[in-house]
């Protein structure tokens, strides 16, 4: 079972509180009612038929869809470097961990769960270990043998 924190509990061990809920007085912040649409419409899309969500708190989204399979992809420091260098126009390590660390507060506040828990996800999968096509192949091969 996942864990959830307390949204209290969550402010006072990041002080991270968007500045927008402050003032707000009976209508949602523009970012939560993007939130709310955007998970309208990959509840849509599932409902559709198969398709593949990249974020946007998806595992969560879609934890009540029997058929949904969420995958945490990682990467170690050394292969997220290179990476950085020559796929993300030469980003530094420290500004890949930056981006994360804002992902990991999205997600936190639109769920309660914590980013990168291993108890959201279907599974988790370090890729440099392995190739990213191999990887690919992995999801496949893993989907399909639960599927059975």
């Amino acid at each position: 079972m996942a864990r959830r924190l307390n949204p209290l509990v969550y402010f006072t061990l990041t002080k991270f509180m968007p500045f927008y809920i402050f003032g707000m007085q009976g209508e949602k912040p523009l970012n939560n009612k993007m939130f709310e649409a955007e998970s309208e419409a990959i509840r849509q899309l599932a409902k559709d038929g198969s398709c593949i969500i990249l974020g946007r708190c998806a595992d969560y989204v879609l934890k009540n869809f029997p058929e949904a399979y969420s995958f945490y992809i990682c990467a170690d420091d050394a292969y997220r470097t290179q990476r950085g260098k020559t796929v993300y126009d030469g980003k530094s390590l420290r500004e890949l961990k930056d981006e994360d660390r804002k992902r990991g507060q999205y997600y936190t506040y639109y769920t309660g769960n914590m980013w990168g828990d291993p108890s959201n996800y279907t599974a988790s999968i370090n890729t440099s270990r392995i190739t990213l096509e191999k990887g690919a192949d992995l999801i496949i091969n893993y989907i399909e043998t639960l599927q059975k």
